[in-house]
């Protein structure tokens, strides 16, 4: 029995005896903070006052903000920027509340046969001719630079030659006025060489027209007003771009007169 209980003793000989360390009075402390259940409490309600307090400076930093929305709405050309693709025009426009004029006589200067003064009308709406748009824009619009664009010579290599989309949509209108008399007037003109090519640049506009009225489909509403037994269409409201100022915009940033002779 003695050789295992000599086993044992050396054993546990070779064990260190414990080790003690002076307790400061900061650390006593901070043991009887630990261990107050007060303290924890106090800990957590400071939390959550911070918490609260950022919220709430938060939620009024918002009503700041929607208020300042309210009375100090953006500019029209940011909402312009929103709805329309990018233009060398875009910031330029000023815009007008106005109400339609639905009383316009078809013997108006813009309607009935194509006088002299009517057709001098209508040029003088279209008489203005291409304008400049940057190559290293053509993203802004969704087109490659890759293409074989119409372009403006040197040094002005770095533009393409553009137009208005009014423009465009201006000259189809002009084009179906003239159509509509087509008898009275040289329909030969504006690169009209036959009365077939004419038939299908008149399609061409009335299509075009009717994509872009659907496309930009006006939900104003327009009332009707009884009339003589019938019921006639009012003027409705509508917010219109002061065409002046477009007209004046393009007069003077024409880069290629008409006819355009670039190649």
């Amino acid at each position: 029995m003695a050789l295992p209980w000599e086993s044992i003793k050396s054993y546990l000989n070779r064990i260190p005896a414990p080790s003690y360390h002076r307790l400061h009075t900061d650390s006593l402390g901070a043991l009887d903070q630990a261990s107050d259940p007060d303290a924890g409490i106090d800990k957590r309600y400071a939390y959550s006052l911070r918490t609260f307090r950022l919220s709430i400076c938060f939620f009024v930093g918002a009503i700041i903000l929607y208020a300042i929305t309210l009375f100090f709405p953006p500019p029209d050309s940011y909402c312009e920027r929103q709805i329309w693709a990018w233009s060398p025009i875009v910031g330029v426009t000023r815009y007008q509340w106005h109400q339609a004029d639905s009383s316009l006589l078809p013997d108006s200067l813009y309607g009935g046969p194509p006088t002299t003064e009517r057709r001098d009308a209508w040029e003088h709406i279209v008489e203005d001719g291409f304008i400049g748009f940057p190559r290293d824009r053509m993203q802004a619009i969704r087109k490659s630079m890759d293409e074989d664009w119409w372009s403006l010579p040197p040094p002005h290599e770095d533009q393409v030659i553009a137009a208005p989309e009014y423009y465009h949509q201006l000259h189809c209108v002009r084009l179906l006025w003239m159509f509509a008399f087509r008898d009275q007037w040289d329909y030969t003109e504006g690169g009209n060489k036959s009365s077939l090519r004419y038939a299908v640049h008149t399609k061409h506009c009335y299509l075009a027209l009717k994509r872009m009225l659907e496309c930009q489909a006006d939900i104003t509403p327009v009332l009707f007003k009884e009339r003589d037994g019938g019921w006639e269409t009012q003027n409705a409201p509508h917010k219109c771009k002061d065409f002046s100022t477009l007209l004046q915009w393009q007069a003077d940033h024409t880069v290629c007169e008409r006819p355009c002779m670039y190649s």
